[in-house]
């Protein structure tokens, strides 16, 4: 949607296939987003893409800061205009504590 408005867009994908499938779903929505492809020792840099008013990360796991989420979100943060928006901005993990015999409920 931003892109259609006239936004720059880029989108990062570490994951190859998820990489492929953000391609095509660009060329199918005809969409002008620049997908870019990204491996943990790939570093962006302001000087390679410029800087973001809005930069939103999806790379949480169950546990919140699997998958290398701080450093990402404090590289991220770098890449930020002053005044921009991080998505999310906040989030809160929850506990609920349980009891399992795993090898019992394996039929063991």
């Amino acid at each position: 949607l931003a892109a259609r408005l006239g936004a720059e867009v880029f989108a990062v994908e570490m994951v190859p296939s998820l990489r492929d499938a953000a391609l095509e779903a660009t060329r199918l929505n005809s969409s002008d987003v620049t997908v870019l492809p990204a491996q943990p020792s790939t570093v962006l840099s302001a000087t390679d893409v410029g800087t973001f008013d809005v930069i939103v990360a999806e790379v949480f796991d169950t546990g919140l800061l699997g998958e290398g989420a701080a450093p990402i979100f404090r590289h991220a943060r770098t890449l930020l205009r002053p005044g921009g928006v991080f998505v999310p901005a906040r989030a809160a993990v929850f506990v609920q504590p349980l009891e399992l015999d795993p090898l019992g409920s394996l039929g063991f």
